[in-house]
């Protein structure tokens, strides 16, 4: 995969903060271990490919996947966009 040099240093940052709750997380200071999931979480998504998260959904987050798929087969997301919600 080819990172770019901005992409890279977003995921520099990331990692320099998860560095900052490794100490926290070991004294089991409150919220010390969900802020390094949510970061960990969010290095994943900067870093791996559209394959990867479609596998990583499809495969090792199966209720999500079965969610979206009911989503689709429901068509949820057509009707959320035609209320006007493009977010």
């Amino acid at each position: 995969m080819d990172l770019s040099s901005n992409h890279l240093e977003n995921a520099t940052s990331v990692v320099r903060a998860m560095n900052t709750l490794v100490d926290p997380v070991r004294q089991a200071q409150p919220g010390a271990r969900e802020g390094l999931l949510a970061l960990s979480h969010r290095l994943t998504a900067m870093v791996e490919t559209p394959s990867e998260t479609v596998q990583r959904i499809g495969w090792a987050e199966s209720a999500r996947f079965a969610a979206i798929k009911t989503a689709v087969d429901l068509k949820i997301f057509d009707a959320l966009n035609e209320a006007g919600g493009d977010s």
